[in-house]
Parts: structure tokens; C-alpha cells; sequence
């Protein structure tokens, strides 16, 4: 296994003056014209957690943050809650907050809504050439700063939540601006040769999204990260995800050269390139082709494979009823597949001394999942069950260190951390993997080598 540390690749690409001066730090709202860059995407503007988006832009020598107070010009006061840029000035999208005080006026309390969507209509688009003074500056009629007497806290309407004032990201700065730097991970089994018999390996790369495709799609933008030639995809994902979790939860410092100052940079996971096999095993769904539970996208299925012929089955792969209507089918979900997982597992060590293969893949069926981390463990449950077997055939003893229905060193793993036993990819920092939108159809292989290749084959076969 060999593996390089992304946040010096990174580091690296900020410090490049052919790289630098073409990267998006910000996404872009186009408005669904001219498309073609991934900082143009909606996922980068719209569906990225508050903790884990845009936190921070740098103007007129200030710093604002999402979710903290800010002064306008015209003396209103608003919360940021989306930072991007339409034709080429930066705007927020912001929120007016509810501002009440007590009788005395000696505390307020700033109520905001929770859960804000992109597109609430209770936003208001703000030019930044608005925006004046930051929460440390806002003081009141009487001279007193806001700080001093909102608690620092936001309150959330309708729930009992707060948010804690300044925003997290203003102390781990330090002063230093923030540079959102997202990436596009890309893994696959590769080969010294054309064949792939020989000398198989599994590789994990990036791209940064910031970058137009002309330049990303060059092979010196497209950085490798591990490889191995023993361990699986997921294996290797450990190392990915902690990487990953350590750069959006506490960024890393780089010099920028086209500020000519350190920054501190946040690289979370924009999107997950790979062919359909891969896909699946990184979302923990089947292989497609011969699956009861073909989507990764959606919960289509079907008891058994003749059932696949029906008319029924049929209507609901192209999400229409029996009568020709739409009819959608309903979407998989990062929490539900971590659940069924967790579920699946549980089934595991609550089935070990009779537990197989085809009651494994029965269970994983009924979920319509399949987490190649905890059929791995699985299996050395079954084969630790067969090693007892054959000692007992044998004649000999039990070992004290097997008499136990499930190996040691897996009670061990599991009672350190219970995630261990799962696949890593569901361990990213609060769920910004979306398992179904974040997984981009791989046109060659779902298009051209999957639906072209076998109507072109059936056509050809009837000819004889």
C-alpha cells in the first residue's frame, strides 16, 4: 500500500502559477446558462452542509462569515448563509434575522430560520459592495456592541437549537482568508498492461473541482493519491475518508501565490468518479447486472430475477405506474443505507454460529444493500466457524482464545470503534457524500459498453 498526503498535492497546486490563477474559490450561480465547469454546479452552491460550504470571503479588507450578523450600508442588519458569485461579483445569499430585546433592553435575542435551503424564498441576494461592518463592529443606539449583549448566540426559530457566534472557522483562521478548495475523487482497478491479468491494482486520484475542464482533464491536474495491489477499494478508502475528514473539519495552512500570504484551506468532497462496479461498492449498494436491487439511485427491486420480465418491474425501472403515469420511485439516502448497514451487521453477530454466505446475501437483499467492509468480516466469521469445525472432526481441543462464537480480534476492532466494521466512505464528515447525488453516471460504461453494446448484440444474434 503506498499513499500520499493530498493536503500537500493541494498545497502544491496554490503555490503554482499555472494552476492558481484558474481555480474557482467560490461556486458560481449561472443560472442554468453556460454551463461547463464543475464550480458551476449545484451541488457546490446549493447543497454542501453550513459547516462545510463556502464559510468565509475576504472584501474590502474585512472577512465575513456565514452565520454571523453583518451591518449594510443602509444600517440593516442580516446573516449570510450561501457565499458564490454571479457574473463575476461575489454576492450572499442572506437572511433577515427577528431582533428582539427584554423590558431593559440589556440582552437581544437574533432568531433566524433552521434548515435554510438555497433557494428560500426568504433570502435576499446582497451584493458584497453592500455589506459594511462585521458582528465585532455592530453596536447599538446606546454604544453597546452586539456581542456583548446577544449572548453570543443565533437561536433558531421553531426548534430549540442555537447557533454559537463568531462562526468556528473565524478562530481557526486566525486571520488568515479561507480558500474553499473541493475535489472530485476517481478510483479504479488499473494494470500494467492491457489485459489487467497481470499485476492488478486498485488507485485512488483527484482533481480539483475549482479548475475549468480544459485544464483539469490534463494529466498533470489529475493527482494520484494510493494504490495497492492487495487491498480492496475500501481498504484503501480508510485512508481517503481520514484525509478527506481532516481537511474539511480542520483545514490545513498553504501559501497562495496570488495573494502572496498563508491560508488556511477547506478541501471537502465535491463528487465520486468510477464505473458502475465501483460506484456500487463505494455506496454499498449491488452490482447492478444480475442484482435484485439494480439502482444505486433509487429503491427499485424485485423478489427474484423472472420477476424482472413483468410488467410491473418494468413500469417502475422507467418510473411510470402500470397505467403509463410518472410515478417516481423513492430515492436511497446516505442515512438509511448507514442504518441498514449498522442492521445488516447486526444480523451478523447475531447469527455467527449458523450464519453463510446465501443467508448473508438473503439479508442483504431484504435491505437492497451490500457493505463489501462487513461481508468481508462476515466471511472470517464463517471461516472461524469452519476452523472450530475442523478441530472438533479432528479430534482436538478448542483453542480458549476460539471459544467464542466471533474471532477476538473483530470484538476488539468493533469495541474501539463501532464504525470499523462498516465501510469508510460512511464515516464522512457530516454526510457531504450523498451517496445518490454525488455519484455521477460514467457515460462509457452505462451507455456506449452497457445499453448500445446489448441492443447492438441482440440485433446481431437475431440476424443468424
Amino acid at each position: 500500500m503506498f499513499a500520499l498526503d493530498a493536503r500537500e498535492i493541494i498545497s502544491d497546486d496554490l503555490r503554482n502559477p499555472l494552476v492558481a490563477p484558474h481555480l474557482d474559490f467560490l461556486p458560481e450561480d449561472a443560472h442554468g446558462k453556460g454551463i461547463f465547469k464543475t464550480s458551476q454546479s449545484a451541488k457546490w452552491l446549493k447543497h454542501l452542509a453550513p459547516d462545510i460550504r463556502v464559510q468565509m470571503v475576504a472584501y474590502n479588507k474585512k472577512h465575513y462569515y456565514t452565520y454571523e450578523p453583518v451591518q449594510l450600508k443602509n444600517d440593516n442588519i442580516i446573516i449570510p448563509i450561501f457565499f458564490y458569485t454571479l457574473q463575476s461579483n461575489t454576492f450572499a445569499k442572506c437572511y433577515k434575522p427577528q431582533i428582539t430585546s427584554n423590558r431593559h433592553n440589556s440582552t437581544v435575542k437574533i432568531a433566524i430560520a433552521s434548515d435554510i435551503l438555497y433557494d428560500d424564498p426568504d433570502l435576499q441576494e446582497i451584493n458584497l459592495d453592500d455589506f459594511d461592518l462585521l458582528y465585532s463592529e455592530i453596536v447599538s443606539s446606546d454604544g453597546l456592541k452586539l456581542l456583548e449583549y446577544c449572548g453570543n448566540l443565533l437561536y433558531e426559530q421553531n426548534s430549540e437549537g442555537t447557533i454559537k457566534l463568531p462562526n468556528p472557522w473565524r478562530e481557526k483562521a486566525n486571520g488568515r482568508i479561507i480558500r474553499h478548495v473541493p475535489v472530485n475523487m476517481y478510483c479504479d482497478d488499473t494494470s500494467g498492461n492491457k489485459s489487467k491479468k497481470w499485476n492488478k491494482h486498485i488507485s485512488y486520484y483527484f482533481t480539483l473541482s475549482g479548475l475549468p475542464p480544459n485544464l483539469s482533464n490534463q494529466q498533470f491536474n489529475c493527482h494520484f493519491l494510493c494504490t495497492s495491489n492487495i487491498a480492496g477499494a475500501l481498504d484503501l478508502g480508510e485512508i481517503v475518508v481520514q484525509q478527506l475528514n481532516e481537511m474539511v473539519n480542520d483545514g490545513f495552512e498553504a501559501y497562495d501565490m496570488i495573494l502572496s500570504q498563508n491560508v488556511l484551506v477547506m478541501a471537502p468532497l465535491l463528487c465520486f468518479l468510477a464505473n458502475s462496479p465501483m460506484q456500487a461498492e463505494i455506496t454499498n449498494t449491488p452490482v447492478p447486472g444480475p442484482s435484485l436491487n439494480p439502482c444505486r439511485v433509487c429503491v427499485l427491486s424485485s423478489k427474484t430475477i423472472k420477476d424482472r420480465n413483468t410488467l410491473g418491474y418494468i413500469s417502475r425501472f422507467v418510473n411510470k405506474n402500470t397505467h403509463g403515469s410518472n410515478h417516481p420511485n423513492n430515492l436511497r439516502t446516505t442515512e438509511k443505507t448507514i442504518k441498514d448497514s449498522e442492521e445488516v451487521w447486526r444480523y451478523v453477530k447475531e447469527n455467527a454460529l449458523t450464519l453463510n454466505l446465501e443467508k448473508l446475501n438473503e439479508k442483504s437483499a431484504e435491505f437492497g444493500i451490500r457493505d463489501q467492509t462487513n461481508r468481508k468480516f462476515a466471511k472470517q466469521i464463517i471461516s472461524f466457524r469452519e476452523k472450530k469445525k475442523e478441530l472438533l472432526l479432528d479430534g482436538k481441543e478448542i483453542p480458549p482464545d476460539m471459544d467464542q462464537p466471533i474471532p477476538q480480534d473483530l470484538v476488539d476492532l468493533e469495541s474501539k470503534d463501532k464504525t470499523q466494521v462498516l465501510s469508510p466512505f460512511l464515516k464522512l464528515k457530516g454526510l457531504c457524500f450523498d451517496m445518490v447525488r454525488d455519484t455521477p453516471v460514467e457515460i462509457l460504461h452505462v451507455f456506449l459498453l452497457g445499453i448500445v453494446k446489448y441492443l447492438f448484440t441482440e440485433f446481431m444474434s437475431r440476424l443468424d
